[in-house]
């Protein structure tokens, strides 16, 4: 956990490779870094967390789906089994909807965009 005394929370990036994917997870890189860190400079709420014991933990390398439903459906499955507790994507609708579908047999959150 943050300090190495807290709770980590794991998480892994799913989506396409594309230019705004890239960026996106560059964004989540720098917002898990700026969060664990309690640094209020982009997001200003985080300053205030000083009492949160949660480390974020970027659980995997980004896993490219090419925006195929079925690559996604393989890296929720897979990021379930290594015990993800969130999946930041995919960012299509099509892949999403799909990977979406097994939360009552895969249980972990999944944000998504798009």
């Amino acid at each position: 956990g943050a300090g190495g005394t807290g709770t980590s929370l794991d998480i892994g990036v799913v989506s396409m490779l594309g230019a705004d994917e890239v960026a996106h997870a560059a964004a989540v890189a720098l917002a898990v870094a700026a969060f664990n860190a309690r640094n209020g400079s982009v997001v200003p709420a985080f300053a205030s967390l000083s009492g949160c014991d949660v480390e974020l933990v970027l659980a995997s390398p980004f896993v490219d789906t090419n925006d195929d439903e079925s690559l996604a459906i393989e890296a929720r499955v897979a990021g379930s089994n290594a015990g993800w507790h969130a999946m930041l994507g995919p960012s299509r609708s099509s892949a999403a909807v799909a990977t979406a579908s097994l939360g009552p047999l895969l249980p972990l959150v999944q944000v998504s965009w798009r």
